[in-house]
């Protein structure tokens, strides 16, 4: 059969499906004449290629909500850290340092100066 298959737009109630015409044939029916390859291109992108598309598109879904989830897990332990951070830095920021006459450096000098002035008057 080099003929094509009719497919019907159900445009009347004697053709309600595809049937096989030959070339030249004339029909009753009316609808989309389209070549006997085409129609199985259509019927493979039907039976094949569409569920493994949808296939494909859940996979990647998936594959988002899974990178999704890690990226969001991310930001919520980074902002944790911040905050952490945070509290650090107004802790910091309340301590004081303290005045010249607590520190030791300060009281270190004092005590040589003392020292050696004691020494030297010792001396005399």
């Amino acid at each position: 059969m080099t003929g094509a298959i009719l497919i019907l737009l159900l445009s009347g109630a004697v053709c309600d499906g595809a049937i096989p015409v030959e070339s030249g044939a004339v029909t009753i029916c009316a609808g989309v004449l389209i070549p006997d390859d085409w129609a199985r291109d259509f019927i493979k992108a039907r039976d094949v290629d569409l569920p493994r598309c949808e296939a494909e598109k859940e996979t990647q879904a998936k594959r988002a909500g899974v990178e999704l989830k890690l990226c969001q897990d991310e930001r919520a332990a980074l902002a944790t850290a911040l905050r952490d951070t945070d509290r650090e830095l107004v802790k910091a920021e309340q301590v004081k340092p303290d005045p010249w006459y607590r520190k030791p450096e300060l009281w270190f000098a004092v005590g040589v100066a003392l020292g050696a002035a004691s020494v030297g008057a010792a001396g005399r």
